[in-house]
C-alpha cells in the first residue's frame, strides 16, 4: 500500500502521497482487520475456521522496523521533575 490510496482527496497529504506506509501503519491497520474477524467470530456471523490472532500477526520484519517514537523534554518541566519532592515509602 501507498499512502492516499483509497481516499478521495490528497490535497492534505503534501507530497506523501505515493509514498509507501509506515511500518507502524501496517501494524494498525493488520489490528483493525483482526478485530473484526475477531468480533464476526465471536458474533458467531461467521464460524470459527482460523485464529484472527495468529493469522493475521505482524510479521516479525515489519515489527522490527517499528522502534521507539522519544520525544524531547522542555527544559521547564526538567526542572520541575528535578525539584519534585520524592515519593516517601
Amino acid at each position: 500500500m501507498s499512502v492516499g490510496d483509497y481516499v478521495q482527496r490528497r490535497d492534505h497529504l503534501r507530497g506523501r502521497a505515493g509514498k509507501p506506509i509506515s511500518p507502524r501503519t501496517k501494524s494498525h491497520n493488520l489490528m483493525a482487520v483482526r478485530a473484526i474477524f475477531r468480533d464476526l467470530q465471536e458474533w458467531e456471523w461467521i464460524p470459527r475456521r482460523f485464529d484472527p490472532a495468529r493469522a493475521l500477526a505482524v510479521p516479525r520484519r515489519v515489527a522490527a522496523l517499528i522502534g521507539a517514537d522519544p520525544r524531547g523534554i522542555a527544559d521547564e518541566v526538567w526542572a520541575e521533575l528535578g525539584w519534585a519532592e520524592p515519593a516517601s515509602r
